[in-house]
């Protein structure tokens, strides 16, 4: 008899310190939990998973993400709370199909211009971090943006004013 391949994967808080090399072997996986380890780095192989729509990443030590992960194009939710996540590649920006991207309790100090490319983006949590300013185009997402969560950052006045003009549709909570 075959085996049928793996779908859903959950790793969660399983104290791994990196991903198994043979998770990438596994390259049916659309649903994949490695929530609640001490992942400091993901390789460029993780870029294998294309069939992936559904990761969380939350709770571990990430410091950033590899350009890589641009690759994972059928990726919709993107779960990277409570890392040490400094920046993103501007690779993110080709992750065309993501809806959901959980950023909060991390180190962002800025964003990436590229993420105004994520054009099917309706939720997008930033809370406790250390953004003082969103990309210029960010108005960009202005059809798409739902949801824009940025408690506990460095916004300034002028900056929330700027946000509230070019994301009218989008419920935003500083």
């Amino acid at each position: 008899t075959s085996k049928e391949p793996v779908r859903n994967l959950k790793l969660y808080d399983q104290q791994l310190t990196a991903a198994p090399e043979d998770l990438f072997k596994l390259t049916a996986v659309e649903r994949l939990s490695l929530r609640k380890n001490a992942i400091a780095a993901l390789p460029t192989s993780f870029a294998a998973l294309t069939k992936l729509y559904w990761l969380d990443l939350g709770q571990n030590s990430l410091a950033g993400l590899d350009p890589a992960f641009g690759k994972l194009a059928a990726l919709q939710t993107l779960y990277l709370s409570d890392n040490a996540i400094t920046a993103l590649p501007p690779e993110i920006g080709a992750l065309a199909r993501l809806t959901y991207l959980n950023l909060d309790h991390n180190r962002l100090t800025a964003l990436p211009p590229e993420i105004t490319r994520l054009q099917n983006l309706r939720w997008l949590r930033l809370n406790d971090n250390q953004l003082q300013q969103l990309p210029p185009d960010i108005g960009k997402l202005a059809n798409s943006l739902q949801r824009l969560y940025l408690k506990n950052n460095r916004i300034t006045e002028q900056e929330k004013t700027r946000l509230t003009n070019l994301l009218p549709r989008c419920e935003i909570q500083f």
